[in-house]
């Protein structure tokens, strides 16, 4: 794990929020930024937050700029979130 709920900031496109996690997927040797979602379907504005995520997170530094890195969005049903919150949310 390389950081959790971690604040990300573009000040190039002057905007910010807050990644879920960024960690290495040891399945695949590849940095990976997660989002959790617990809506009840995909949406195209999920895709584009990831994005910005992981051009924040280059910019700020976190992580190599030149670094191939994966986005990941993961949905969990409401019945599982009630089981286990995610922290801070």
């Amino acid at each position: 794990m390389l950081g959790a709920e971690v604040r990300l900031v573009s000040y190039q496109y002057v905007y910010a929020g807050t990644m879920d996690w960024l960690g290495m997927v040891q399945a695949y040797g590849r940095i990976t930024l997660g989002d959790w979602k617990s809506s009840k379907s995909f949406h195209a504005d999920m895709y584009l937050q990831n994005a910005a995520y992981i051009h924040a997170a280059r910019e700020m530094g976190l992580v190599d700029p030149n670094a191939e890195i994966d986005g990941v969005i993961v949905r969990l049903p409401m019945a599982v979130r009630a089981h286990y919150p995610i922290a801070g949310r």
